[in-house]
């Protein structure tokens, strides 16, 4: 059992710095590299930042999206808009990711 926590700790270390260096602020270039990672783990990661980025913008009435939107959905939002948005703005891919998820969302996914 402790091999497997020690494995876990591991884990998750090596995935952390791997992305995100020593810093526990995601930036949006962070996220757009982690994003497109063929891999469960980053997949899952995504999965989980975007369900909470999707949650603080319904929160906010920023982001309206029906049952038929997935999470897939939402980092492919990103993936396609993210690029666009570092290039009006690089400042926005060394900032924090979370207001640019928010924004990206709230232009594809807008409530009327």
């Amino acid at each position: 059992m402790k091999f497997c926590g020690f494995i876990l700790v591991f884990t998750s270390a090596t995935l952390g710095t791997a992305a995100f260096g020593q810093s526990t602020t995601v930036t949006g270039g962070d996220l757009l590299e982690a994003c497109t990672r063929a891999d469960m783990d980053w997949i899952s990661f995504c999965n989980g930042y975007f369900q909470a980025a999707h949650d603080l913008g319904v929160l906010q009435g920023r982001i309206c999206t029906d049952e038929s939107i997935t999470r897939t959905n939402l980092v492919e939002a990103y993936e396609q808009i993210a690029p666009t948005v570092f290039a009006d703005d690089p400042s926005a891919k060394s900032g924090p990711a979370l207001p640019v998820v928010v924004g990206v969302l709230s232009a594809k996914f807008p409530c009327q």
